[in-house]
């Protein structure tokens, strides 16, 4: 049993299963949490776990840290934490276990021909994404990524008229605001250039205004 879960890289209480994902700096697949649910043990069985080589965990300890600030928001993907594991090479890689989205993102919705977005769901999902964005510019951080590939749909609880609810992922490029008077210029181009605002390009000031209405146009 323990060859099998070198093999296959497997976490504690959780099997790493098919890949849904892939970015350029990590992959993301499902992972099954193998272990009963009780009150220690408060994963659902489905999750997603995002992970890279450890050579690679600055951007995705970085995520972590911001969606341990912002836990219990429900419009920001939920974390139930992470692990370090190894494979039968003994590579180590850094897996961060994420809220599974069946939904897949708002980008496959718009872009697919047999999913159409209909005007209640884009006022839903507005809605949803702007509460998510207050909630994490009141607790002092900036997403500095938002584009429809980072919001992801998760079944709705709330809601018996909707099937998805809308999620803000992906915090890897995220960073806390600074509070003195004199900021400091962000040296790095953080974002997608596609969705970025000029003055995010010319001065690297996050415009979130500008995202959200070009969101909206999409």
């Amino acid at each position: 049993m323990k060859r099998k879960q070198q093999l296959q890289n497997n976490g504690v209480g959780w099997v790493r299963g098919a890949t849904i994902g892939q970015g350029s700096f990590s992959t993301v697949s499902l992972a099954t949490n193998s272990r009963p649910k009780t009150r220690q043990n408060i994963k659902p069985t489905t999750m997603a776990v995002k992970w890279a080589e450890l050579s690679q965990l600055s951007l995705l300890e970085n995520e972590k840290e911001i969606l341990s600030d912002l836990e219990g928001c429900p419009h920001i993907l939920r974390c139930y934490g992470s692990e370090i594991t190894n494979n039968d090479k003994g590579q180590k890689f850094y897996n961060l276990l994420l809220e599974y989205g069946s939904g897949g993102s708002l980008a496959h919705h718009i872009r697919s021909s047999s999913s159409v977005l209909t005007e209640c769901d884009i006022r839903r999902y507005t809605r949803l994404i702007l509460q998510g964005l207050i909630h994490i510019h009141e607790r002092g951080n900036v997403h500095c990524d938002i584009k429809p590939e980072n919001i992801i749909l998760v079944p709705a609880v709330s809601s018996l008229e909707f099937e998805f609810d809308a999620k803000i992922a992906d915090f890897g490029l995220a960073r806390k605001v600074q509070k003195s008077k004199k900021r400091k210029e962000d040296p790095r181009l953080r974002g997608t250039v596609l969705y970025m605002s000029p003055e995010s390009i010319i001065s690297h000031r996050q415009e979130p205004a500008w995202i959200y209405g070009l969101l909206g146009a999409l």
